[in-house]
């Protein structure tokens, strides 16, 4: 007969109790049940749990049905805390609870709103409804909000009395005498044509308004005792210019010169800064002048090909081998001396030789060469 195995079966079963966990393991927690982790890993279901809850990680648990042991929890705990211990949602405890009519572990104590109490949200401020009945400010706004109600006050209409006190004082201190705001006080006596209540403040007249521009502002201010930022301010509204001022406006005879030459010219013939040229220009939106580009002619591409070219592009590498090249080849050829003012010629020549050198560039692509080279001045 076979010997017996005197293995021990509980050791086989949980052989990885208290070993660490590994990356596989970990990645099951929370994906599948937890008897089945426990099984595949041969831990216990206790230490599978713990490490879970541990974790942060919940177990996904489908739809079931309640059982008597699940049921006898409503009712003595939190809806909340017997969700946690069933692993299921809160909402779905507090449906089962409601539906079994069994009252909550700590019932609402608050009490519940009635019609007559809904009516009269919106009619009086929330203090004195609080105050009538008899519950917190702070549950009248949330009642305000969920009925999405607001408070508006009720206009209170100007009586004779308090109209025959405007323009007496300051609007300010009126406001304060009749408990009105500053904005209804001085809408109300504009609206009646009253003027303002303080003796340094007085509307403007047209008598006033046609002083303005012809003397300084300083002088105006003097003359009709105001103060220079408040004649500064309604000369500005009124579009009037300053009296005597230095900046000298635009003509249309200038204007129509932007463009024509360069800014630089511009401004040195108009006697006018650079940047107010070119801050003119844009306004107007005109385009800077661009010189008129010279085609090449038959008789310099002649001279192109007949001269022996000296020069490269590649050859550019220090300033000595630049002035050592300089005035000679093209340059001479074309009647252009390295001392003028006008821009380098050579890499330019350069160029057409090259195109006249392929097949076909004696006259094709002249029109393009002469839009993309600048030519010399």
């Amino acid at each position: 007969m076979g010997q017996i195995s005197k293995r021990n079966p509980w050791k086989r079963r949980y052989g990885r109790k208290g070993l660490p966990w590994t990356q596989v393991e970990l990645k099951r927690l929370g994906k599948q049940p937890d008897s089945i982790i426990a099984r595949r890993s041969q831990r216990t279901i206790r230490e599978v749990v713990a490490e879970r809850e541990a974790r942060g990680i919940a177990l996904a648990t489908g739809p079931r049905r309640w059982s008597a042991r699940e049921i006898r929890l409503l009712g003595k705990y939190s809806d909340p805390e017997v969700a946690r211990r069933l692993r299921r949602t809160g909402q779905g405890v507090r449906a089962q609870r409601v539906s079994l009519k069994i009252a909550a572990s700590r019932p609402y104590k608050g009490r519940p709103w009635k019609p007559h109490e809904r009516r009269l949200l919106g009619t009086a401020p929330d203090a004195e409804i609080a105050r009538k009945l008899n519950r917190s400010i702070m549950s009248i706004r949330h009642m305000h909000r969920d009925m999405n109600i607001r408070f508006v006050p009720p206009l209170r209409p100007w009586t004779r009395q308090e109209e025959s006190l405007l323009g007496t004082a300051s609007d300010r201190a009126i406001g304060q005498k009749l408990q009105r705001t500053f904005t209804s006080v001085s809408l109300r006596r504009q609206r009646l044509g009253i003027p303002h209540g303080n003796e340094r403040y007085h509307l403007w007249t047209r008598k006033e308004q046609r002083c303005l521009g012809k003397v300084s502002d300083e002088e105006a201010a003097r003359k009709l005792k105001r103060t220079v930022a408040s004649v500064r301010t309604r000369r500005v509204g009124l579009g009037i210019p300053v009296f005597e001022s230095e900046v000298r406006r635009w003509t249309a005879e200038e204007d129509a010169l932007l463009g024509t030459i360069t800014d630089q010219e511009l401004a040195k013939r108009l006697n006018r800064s650079l940047a107010g040229i070119r801050i003119r220009r844009r306004k107007l939106h005109v385009r800077p002048f661009a010189p008129q580009r010279r085609q090449w002619t038959p008789e310099r591409d002649a001279l192109v090909r007949a001269t022996r070219p000296r020069w490269r592009p590649s050859s550019l590498t220090s300033r000595s081998r630049r002035s050592r090249t300089e005035g000679t080849g093209w340059a001479l050829a074309l009647g252009t001396s390295s001392g003028g003012n006008g821009p380098p010629k050579r890499r330019r020549c350069w160029a057409r030789h090259q195109m006249l050198k392929s097949p076909g560039g004696s006259g094709a692509g002249q029109e393009i060469f002469a839009d993309v080279v600048r030519p010399w001045a």
